[in-house]
């Protein structure tokens, strides 16, 4: 069984300059008309390799997701966060992961029905939870950064550290506590994408 000792590799909040990175990245998908329209909930301990090191199955989902994409002339964008687990069907040394991704609608059946392969097989049925949206899509935003180290001084992020689960969201967890595409939504993406549309309009 996994289990997590707090250590030079783990870390216990999203930091403010990732939170905002994160919340500048899920506007750019916008702007570049890639939605993050499907958030996805994953529970590693009711997976079939539990045991493995969560960092290498994170980096080995987002492999397989980029390929997937990838083959259907769809752009990899996604941004994703670690949190401790805390439910009463979970092992507190296990955390699980968060991730909105950009699934055009005609693909979230075929999406739904291969992120099982991805992370090795579930043994539970709570292993995986799936929610397409559009409307509501602010709402995932918040929760993906109630993590945010509440000592922060910005406002905004201020607010995201007061959500009602954010204690919940708070614990270390081993290696990097969130992530985004770099190649779409990252900051030299976002920045060569604004230069782009100031060629443009010149």
């Amino acid at each position: 069984m996994h289990e997590l000792s707090e250590n030079p590799r783990s870390t216990r909040f999203i930091r403010a300059d990732q939170a905002k990175n994160m919340l500048a990245a899920y506007s750019h998908a916008d702007k570049i008309e890639c939605p993050l329209n499907t958030h996805v909930t994953i529970h590693w301990v009711g997976t079939v390799e539990m045991a493995a090191r969560v960092p290498d199955r994170i980096q080995h989902l987002i492999e397989r997701l980029r390929h997937w994409l990838h083959r259907r002339n769809v752009q990899v964008c996604h941004v994703w966060t670690q949190e401790p687990s805390k439910r009463c069907f979970e092992n507190s040394g296990v955390p699980h992961l968060h991730m909105l991704i950009h699934i055009p609608p005609k693909y979230h059946s075929a999406f739904a029905d291969q992120i099982h392969e991805w992370v090795g097989g579930t043994s539970s049925d709570n292993a995986i939870e799936i929610e397409n949206f559009e409307a509501r899509a602010w709402r995932w935003q918040d929760y993906l950064l109630k993590g945010v180290n509440p000592n922060t001084r910005d406002e905004t992020l201020q607010r995201l550290s007061k959500h009602k689960k954010a204690r919940e969201a708070r614990g270390p967890v081993e290696g990097k506590r969130c992530g985004i595409s770099q190649n779409t939504l990252g900051p030299a993406a976002r920045a060569k994408w604004e230069q782009q549309q100031l060629n443009r309009t010149a």
